[in-house]
């Protein structure tokens, strides 16, 4: 709820009242929850993304590493928010000028995509290649 509010007021362009809105919601989920549990990572993911849009990337940066990592664990490395939060986070490295950050952040997960995208393929012909014992 507070979250939504957040993302309201930063829609207003109302950045101090959202930044305050982001770090409450996040302090009560984190009373209620694990601080690895998956569900701060959408409140993470906004915060972030305000500091982004707002130019204050060293802020936004921790929040959308944290983000990032939440996602990744309980989605896997492909999903719909991994690949958006890692866009915002290559955008964040980036403009501060860490670029080989960026790029490595980027290539390692296209490779895992690749590579579980290979080993799906092999799995499903494994069956039809005979047992030679």
């Amino acid at each position: 709820m507070l979250s939504s509010k957040a993302t309201i007021r930063w829609i207003e362009d109302d950045y101090n009242q959202s930044a305050l809105l982001y770090e409450r919601a996040l302090n009560i989920l984190e009373r209620a929850l694990d601080s690895d549990h998956a569900q701060l990572a959408p409140t993470l993911s906004g915060w972030g993304k305000l500091y982004l849009d707002n130019g204050r990337f060293d802020l936004a940066e921790p929040l959308l590493q944290r983000a990032f990592f939440l996602y990744k664990t309980a989605q896997g490395p492909i999903s719909a928010e991994v690949g958006d939060i890692l866009t915002a986070l290559a955008e964040c490295l980036y403009t501060m000028g860490r670029y080989e950050k960026a790029v490595f952040q980027c290539a390692k997960q296209v490779w895992r995509f690749l590579w579980n995208e290979i080993l799906i393929r092999v799995r499903s012909i494994q069956p039809l290649v005979p047992n030679i014992a």
